[in-house]
């Protein structure tokens, strides 16, 4: 009795094997049907151009952030930070609750993913103001060790080594304007009163008169 129900169920793997080697070999297809090996019915966001024999993405481009859609009037699924609107014919930018989000996932505080000029995202995806951490920074991010960085600074500073803003005269003394180098050293690029950048590698500020005898005002 035991070797009749192995060879029933031998034979009904052998009948079945086809059935689900076919389903498997039509990607997206949300209804298989057997009798013809063809995708009856494809997952939403997907249809079928050849008679069921393959499911294509249907082509969302002419709805605006729209990520994935049933036809090319309703939407299914928005692009990050945007949802579709209660008719699903189109995709609206979720309002942010924090005033220097510039991308939310929702309308939670706590939802922020990236922030305005001067601000930046926290380990919590809120905005927090450069400059009230790193004083005169202006332009910050979060490594992938959640420290912030600091990338430039407000005019008349540089990024130093120690991640910390300087002024361009304590880098390079009589600089008045500069710009971060590798390795937390800076590039004058003007200097004050009287003075010019003599040596633009060093960033060298220089007394007018050393390069022209008398004068005070140079370029």
């Amino acid at each position: 009795m035991a070797n009749i129900r192995h060879i029933f169920c031998g034979f009904f793997l052998l009948l079945l094997l086809p059935l689900l080697t076919n389903t498997v070999t039509i990607n997206n297809c949300a209804q298989y049907s057997s009798s013809n090996a063809t995708c009856a019915l494809c997952s939403p966001g997907y249809q079928t151009l050849d008679s069921g024999v393959t499911c294509t993405l249907i082509d969302c481009s002419a709805m605006v952030n729209c990520s994935l859609c049933d036809s090319t009037t309703t939407c299914l699924n928005c692009n990050f930070g945007y949802t579709t609107t209660s008719n699903r014919a189109a995709c609206s930018k979720i309002s942010c609750t924090d005033s220097q989000c510039t991308l939310c996932s929702s309308t939670s505080v706590q939802s922020c993913y990236s922030c305005s000029t001067n601000y930046y995202v926290t380990a919590s995806h809120l905005c927090s103001s450069c400059s009230a951490t790193i004083t005169s920074c202006s332009y910050c991010y979060l490594n992938a060790s959640s420290l912030l960085t600091c990338t430039a600074c407000v005019t008349g500073y540089y990024v130093n080594s120690s991640n910390l803003c300087n002024t361009c005269g304590a880098g390079q003394t009589n600089c008045q304007y500069c710009d971060s180098k590798t390795g937390g050293s800076l590039w004058c690029y003007n200097c004050i009163n009287t003075y010019y950048v003599s040596d633009y590698t060093a960033g060298t500020c220089s007394l007018c008169n050393v390069g022209i005898t008398n004068c005070v005002t140079c370029e």
